[in-house]
Formats: structure tokens, C-alpha cells, sequence
């Protein structure tokens, strides 16, 4: 069984929809401010697939009676701390 998500794009014409700020301009006359503000809509493009931070996936061996994750409870543990490490930061 694999994660399955609804996918849902926003379109023009839904009411939270954001361009993509100099799309007009060609990538190589953009000034220093305007790469900077196309590198931040991509980082925060609401239409963008997040990245997972681990997979749970069960995994029964043979020979086992007792299924395993196939991600440890200490990476799970370091990567959520490291997410809000990084937001602590932020702020």
C-alpha cells in the first residue's frame, strides 16, 4: 500500500492563486532583487509537492513474526527536531 494525496492545483482564477513574480523577464537580464523574489515564490509556491520528512512503511522479514518500520524512531526523532530547530532559527 503506498500514500496515496488528492492533489489539488491552484488555478488563476481561485482567489489564493500567486504568479510567478517576472516570468516576463528572461532569467538572464534579471536583476540581484528580482532572482531573489523568483527563488522565494518557488520555496513557497503553494502548488509545489513537500518533500516527506521520512517513510513509515512496515516490513515484514522472513523468519520474523513482528513487522519493523523501515525508518528508525531516532532518525523520525532527529529530522522533526531538526524541522523545528531550523524554524526556531527563523524566528
Amino acid at each position: 500500500m503506498y500514500n496515496t494525496f488528492n492533489k489539488v492545483m491552484i488555478k488563476p482564477e481561485d482567489s489564493d492563486f500567486e504568479e510567478v513574480p517576472f516570468k516576463n523577464v528572461p532569467e538572464n537580464e534579471r536583476d540581484e532583487l528580482q532572482q531573489t523574489m523568483v527563488w522565494l515564490h518557488s520555496m513557497f509556491d503553494k502548488n509545489k509537492d513537500p518533500e516527506p520528512l521520512f517513510v513509515l512503511d512496515l516490513i515484514l522479514k522472513s523468519g520474523h513474526l513482528i513487522p519493523t518500520f523501515s525508518t528508525k524512531p531516532d532518525d523520525i526523532v532527529k529530522k522533526i527536531m531538526a524541522v523545528f530547530d531550523e524554524g526556531v532559527e527563523c524566528l
